[in-house]
């Protein structure tokens, strides 16, 4: 493609991208309903008020970056941690049971209670709404453990512990270390310092665009750098072709290589088109899996412990599968960008995306 045809297919791209976020309504409706949520669960005198729960997003819509469903008919949902400061010893179930008693007493969740999940309740919201929010309980966890590995306080000190019914300890009462271990917060802390003087930049844009007073008046939902869109394109490409695939590629991994993989990016200082941001991430994605004797280790930024990629040691065809959706992903643009015309572009990688 000539530059200027080069300009406008990463143009085009990052408008994709965005169109594959969910919308300011879906956006603003999540952010009404789980703050209505916190509020309730922080009610002074009420069950949980004397453990001071901390209530706070995780995952994609923390991270910004969110897919819409492939379906117009299908749920998008809206993970959150519910952590209590609390002191063991206590039993996991009987902690889960705590969070379930204290949101019954409202007769609306408690109607929107859905079947116990393995970590967390479940929250159905009115059909019409096609909406659903996983609230995960939690506890703060001590982690000096995570300081004496290499993890820097500011990310260590936002661990937790949280309850799963499939683990061994669920009904016995035992101390933090047989509970099992995440840090969602510190992971989302990691991932969005990577970016933040990208994001600091567009938000800064977006303030004199939508003629607002500050910089922090801008909604996180309508910041979106190089690495949150490229993560929104992987992740439809995914569930496009691998949508009933048990096996198919996990965000998480997709999340935390495409985000060591933009950090090296940056590193170079040169100025890219989108595209070309994208083609270095995916060429740079596989340097973050490593293999040793034989086993994959994919290692979690805010805990070295802990393998991402540990499944892929119980079943090979996720990694297999991995690889062939990364290199199939690649080739598809690659493909795409090599038609000449952004026309021809568009048509060719549409089977991954949809007419929507």
């Amino acid at each position: 493609m000539e530059l200027f045809e080069q300009k406008r297919y990463s143009a085009f791209l990052e408008k994709l991208a965005d169109s594959l976020d969910l919308t300011e309504e879906q956006y603003l409706f999540a952010k009404e309903n789980y703050e209505a949520l916190g509020n309730f669960l922080n009610e002074p005198g009420t069950l949980l008020s004397k453990y001071n729960p901390e209530i706070m997003t995780q995952g994609s819509i923390k991270l910004g970056t969110c897919v819409k469903p492939i379906k117009e008919e299908d749920e998008f949902d809206v993970d959150m941690t519910c952590k209590l400061h609390s002191s063991f010893p206590a039993k996991q179930s009987d902690f889960k049971k705590l969070l379930k008693t204290r949101l019954c007493e409202d007769t609306k969740y408690a109607k929107m209670l859905d079947n116990e999940k393995r970590r967390c309740w479940r929250l159905k919201y009115p059909e019409k709404y096609k909406f659903h929010l996983d609230l995960v309980p939690a506890l703060k966890d001590d982690y000096n453990w995570l300081l004496a590995i290499g993890v820097p306080l500011n990310l260590a000190e936002h661990a937790i512990c949280i309850t799963d019914n499939e683990n061994d300890y669920y009904n016995d009462v035992a101390n933090s270390e047989s509970w099992p271990k995440s840090n969602t917060e510190g992971y989302a802390r990691w991932f969005l310092d990577i970016m933040k003087i990208q994001a600091d930049q567009i938000r800064a844009e977006l303030k004199t665009k939508l003629l607002l007073e500050r910089v922090e008046d801008v909604p996180d939902y309508k910041v979106r750098t190089p690495l949150q869109r490229v993560i929104q394109l992987m992740k439809r490409h995914r569930d496009t072709n691998y949508e009933n695939n048990e096996d198919k590629p996990i965000s998480i991994i997709i999340t935390t290589l495409a985000a060591k993989a933009y950090e090296k990016v940056l590193k170079t200082g040169a100025s890219m088109l989108f595209y070309d941001i994208m083609v270095a991430i995916l060429n740079a994605m596989p340097e973050y899996i490593l293999k040793s004797n034989g086993k994959w280790y994919i290692q979690n930024p805010v805990d070295p412990k802990e393998n991402f990629a540990d499944k892929w040691n119980e079943n090979n065809s996720k990694a297999k599968i991995f690889f062939e959706w990364l290199s199939k992903f690649k080739f598809d643009f690659q493909q795409s960008f090599a038609k000449g015309d952004i026309q021809s572009a568009i048509n060719y990688i549409k089977p991954n995306y949809g007419n929507r």
